[in-house]
């Protein structure tokens, strides 16, 4: 895991806190990569082609890297995905994609700044399993866990605001958070398996991935 986020996440000029930022998203960003891998074009994936985990028939719709990876396939025929590795463009399109699709999106800085694993958790499986699913995941659990009505139920709507990160700072059950949403997907996991034998071809990636995320302590 990352470790618990530090205690300077109001203070300093907006330069060092926007340096914050950027190397928390890289030290999420940089595990997800590790299980994303490079180039796959798998018959059972419905999210056709990808490459470092972006989807070109689903969230990497017209995501101007393909033509950046295309253009590397045709000068470098033999070698092209050790070429598109460490190709700056690409890997900075990469970045782009994911701080915009994702990061942003969940309101990854101040996720944070509340709990780096959270964060880290909730982008990761945002990517794997959706944007939205993940969030109304986090906004269910953090529901089941206003006990005495501390504060008020969220809509599960499966967009972050003001209202979800200020009910997560309350109910502050970082650990229990993430143990309950992966214990969800892996039950979503399981299911999806079940019902359809192409995705079968995934399940032990999910699992792996997913297992990862649990607390040590559970």
């Amino acid at each position: 895991m990352f470790g618990k986020s530090d205690d300077i996440n109001t203070a300093g000029t907006e330069e060092q806190l926007r340096r914050l930022d950027d190397a928390r998203f890289t030290s999420c960003l940089d595990r997800t990569l590790r299980h994303e891998g490079g180039y796959s074009h798998h018959p059972s994936d419905k999210g056709g082609r990808t490459w470092r985990g972006i989807a070109e028939k689903r969230a990497g719709r017209g995501w101007v890297g393909w033509e950046r990876l295309a253009e590397i396939v045709t000068q470098n025929t033999d070698d092209w995905q050790e070429v598109a590795f460490a190709d700056e463009e690409l890997v900075g399109l990469v970045r782009d994609f994911y701080r915009e699709a994702y990061w942003e999106p969940l309101r990854g800085k101040d996720l944070a700044a509340l709990d780096l694993d959270l964060a880290g958790c909730l982008f990761d499986l945002g990517i794997l399993f959706g944007r939205g699913t993940i969030v109304m995941e986090l906004q269910r659990t953090i529901n089941a866990l206003n006990t005495h009505g501390r504060y008020d139920d969220l809509k599960v709507d499966g967009a972050v605001g003001p209202r979800t990160l200020a009910s997560l700072k309350r109910c502050g059950r970082y650990d229990d958070i993430r143990l309950l949403v992966v214990s969800d997907r892996l039950t979503a996991a399981r299911r999806r398996a079940a019902a359809d034998v192409d995705q079968r071809d995934f399940v032990n990636g999910w699992i792996i991935r997913l297992r990862g995320w649990i607390p040590v302590e559970a």
